[in-house]
């Protein structure tokens, strides 16, 4: 089954024609702002976030990251010769995104290491299941073929009914795209004559056939377009009505403001995100919504994604050993910096945060006995001990 084109599913992948009468297409999906904005909001975010390989002490539980692990510099740092690690992992959620599956080249040393990540087109790949083992055949530009496994191939896959392909979150939209692309048509199209509306002209006498194509080319020549305000001289008893806009147009902007919802809504994306709001909008709300953006939306993408690095990247040993991918989010769920001290205050008195915890959430550089778990309002601090001590001297001289 092809990743772009899925034979087990032809009445829902090959029938891009919509009953708006668009042919829904990967190009034409991003002619629709509101499809591009929702990707571009999810793939910036998700790349924008730091992503880091630890390893867990199974004696203490605690974490560390391990940057010295051969995985780490091709994740955080450099993926391929041609990419950086932001731009590749935004790759990698454009083509989720988009047709629900990503496709990775894992290029490997002589002992078996990762050493780039190559993106692969996921339009030209075709994924067949043997023997519950799949495997890959991509077409290249040149129409040549090359065939893989799971152990040269790393596949990341969006929602799914079978677990072997994702399905094409474009395909499944297709009619709610192609509605939104066919009104910023029909917007184009009202405006290019400055939003006014049609007329008619009229005439006591009669016109041939001909006289009345030369009338209407003369006039929409004197009239149409850029001399729409320009004024006009009517003779021969010519006189113009104007036409009133239809109430479709006059609901026009109405309709494609709902189009827009939808499609944030099929994204999971806060309609403010991607530029479209209303007055009833206020701080607190839209905080609330950056919230549950981060919660409802970026952490499942980012769960999906750390478990198919763990399982598709790291081998048995190294899972073993206490070896995992993770994203660091904390920085997207940070409030105003009232509630933020109190929340750190909260984890301090409770015990559950130290002081250097919180100093790395901050972007601050640890300080001597800052990894403690003490609550500072029941922990004397030195100097209250030392100023203790000089009282108890002076008593006893």
């Amino acid at each position: 089954m092809a990743a772009g084109d899925d034979s087990l599913w032809t009445g829902l992948f090959n029938q891009n024609k919509t009953a708006s009468g668009i042919d829904i297409t990967d190009a034409k999906a991003l002619q629709s702002s509101a499809v591009y904005a929702c990707i571009r909001v999810i793939a910036e975010a998700v790349a924008s976030l730091p992503l880091n390989i630890y390893k867990k002490n199974s004696e203490d539980n605690s974490r560390k990251v391990a940057n010295k692990h051969y995985l780490y510099p091709v994740l955080h740092d450099v993926p391929n010769e041609f990419q950086t690690s932001y731009e590749f992992r935004e790759t990698i959620m454009v083509h989720l995104l988009m047709r629900g599956n990503a496709f990775v080249f894992k290029e490997k040393n002589g002992a078996g290491q990762i050493v780039s990540l190559i993106p692969l087109n996921p339009t030209r790949m075709t994924v067949k299941l043997n023997s519950n083992i799949p495997f890959y055949e991509y077409t290249h530009e040149d129409l040549s073929k090359s065939f893989w496994t799971d152990k040269e191939i790393w596949h990341m896959k969006g929602l799914s009914d079978n677990g072997i392909i994702g399905f094409s979150p474009i395909s499944l939209m297709r009619e709610s795209i192609g509605l939104s692309i066919k009104m910023e048509e029909h917007g184009a199209r009202l405006f290019s004559n400055y939003a006014r509306p049609s007329g008619l002209l009229s005439t006591p006498g009669k016109l041939s056939e001909n006289a009345t194509k030369r009338l209407k080319e003369s006039w929409y020549k004197a009239q149409g377009g850029d001399n729409v305000h320009k004024v006009a001289v009517l003779e021969e008893g010519l006189t113009w009505t104007a036409v009133g806009f239809s109430s479709e147009d006059s609901q026009f902007l109405e309709s494609r403001s709902f189009q827009i919802e939808d499609i944030a809504r099929a994204f999971k994306v806060p309609a403010i995100l991607i530029g479209h709001s209303n007055s009833a909008s206020t701080f607190a709300s839209v905080e609330q919504q950056m919230i549950s953006f981060v919660m409802h939306t970026l952490r499942p993408w980012l769960v999906r994604k750390e478990q198919s690095i763990n399982k598709n990247l790291l081998n048995d040993r190294e899972r073993k050993d206490g070896f995992f991918a993770e994203h660091k989010i904390e920085g997207l769920l940070r409030g105003n910096i009232q509630s933020r001290y109190a929340a750190y205050a909260i984890g301090r008195q409770n015990e559950w945060l130290s002081a250097n915890e919180i100093r790395e959430f901050e972007n601050l550089n640890p300080i001597e006995n800052g990894d403690t778990y003490t609550n500072p309002m029941l922990t004397p601090s030195p100097s209250q001990l030392n100023m203790g001590e000089g009282k108890e001297g002076k008593q006893k001289v």
